[in-house]
């Protein structure tokens, strides 16, 4: 089946699919708050969904999760509280069943069934997602874990890593987890942008730096490179717009990409779609069609001032760095666009 052709049902708290197959994707919110009220998944529009599926009309359903838990019963909370979240949802707040409702929509259905799991969270499946994975033909997972065995520990009766490899939930349902990244969508935001731009900026970096080790750390290291004549600027309280953001990325030799809550983020794809290169500590992730170390961009350890050798090293051999700045374009387009993302995870599940 051309993929071009799909008809294609998504459901999540965020509409991946939907933005670059608009004509293709029939989506359904999965959560607490959305402004269009006619996405978002009420009873009725669950059975309506259900009729759908049996009738044949989709070719495949996506779970698109960027930090979707939704379950109604919280272990960590009283039994009276849990008992009142459960009622509400039985009786309006639909959305709280969350995960649940994937399963309840696809039970006796033989429709192909991707999961797009976005989260921030590292290294976890959570217990929720479980039942997911073993429905699911893949797992396309941003923050998949060197080991996989890691993905499993939210299940509570394995605690290590030799009891999750002799479970069954690992031993059937690992080959289907794919890493994959986050990518960035490649929009308007990018119009503007002149590749050709001075470079004023030898580093920047714009963003929080509260409550990160990674972060706090090197920025101190940084701002340390003013002293020796290094065009540095490291803006924590300035709010860009997105388009401010690019400019300024195009207009620097290197940007800073450290990690947040996950490791993978847009700021490393964004940087290169600028015409720049991303500076990142080193990734505690598999990578789907990874940026290059020295080729697309750079890497640093955490520990000591490595940041620095690095920088310095970089900055070293400017002409380098264009050729660098062109590759890392390159391999964005390529492979880390939203477009380009969707359509391997389509491939995969209807190669050609």
């Amino acid at each position: 089946m051309r993929i071009d052709s799909l008809h294609i049902l998504e459901i999540g708290d965020f509409a991946f699919f939907k933005s670059v197959r608009p004509t293709q994707v029939t989506y359904v919110y999965l959560g607490k708050k959305h402004p269009d009220s006619s996405q978002h998944l009420t009873y009725a529009k669950f059975r309506q969904l259900r009729r759908e599926l049996k009738a044949g009309r989709y070719d495949m359903v996506v779970f698109t999760s960027f930090g979707l838990t939704g379950v109604p019963w919280h272990p960590d909370r009283s039994l009276f509280s849990n008992l009142v979240r459960t009622g509400r949802s039985l009786f309006g707040r639909f959305y709280d069943f969350g995960t649940w409702i994937i399963l309840w929509l696809l039970r006796d259905l033989d429709v192909p069934f991707i999961v797009y799991d976005r989260k921030d969270d590292p290294n976890t499946i959570p217990s929720q997602y479980l039942p997911l994975l073993k429905k699911c033909e893949f797992y396309f997972w941003r923050e998949c874990p060197i080991k996989l065995e890691q993905g499993f520990f939210s299940t509570s009766y394995l605690r290590d890593t030799s009891a999750v490899r002799k479970s069954d939930i690992f031993r059937n349902n690992q080959h289907k987890i794919v890493p994959i990244s986050l990518g960035a969508d490649h929009d308007q935001a990018f119009s503007g942008i002149d590749l050709q731009a001075e470079k004023t900026i030898d580093v920047f970096f714009a963003g929080s730096l509260k409550d990160s080790h990674v972060r706090e750390a090197g920025a101190k290291l940084l701002r340390d490179f003013a002293a020796e004549g290094i065009r540095i600027e490291v803006n924590e309280a300035v709010k860009y717009s997105r388009s401010e953001f690019l400019k300024r990325c195009s207009e620097s030799w290197l940007v800073w990409s450290p990690e947040g809550h996950g490791w993978d983020c847009y700021r490393h794809y964004e940087v290169c779609l600028a015409g720049s290169i991303p500076v990142m500590n080193y990734p505690r992730t598999r990578r789907y069609q990874p940026l290059i170390d020295g080729v697309h961009g750079f890497y640093y350890g955490v520990e000591g001032e490595d940041l620095k050798r690095v920088i310095k090293l970089a900055l070293a051999d400017k002409e380098k760095l264009r050729t660098r700045a062109i590759a890392g374009r390159q391999h964005a387009l390529a492979f880390h666009t939203y477009d380009k993302i969707a359509t391997y995870m389509l491939s995969r599940l209807f190669p050609s």
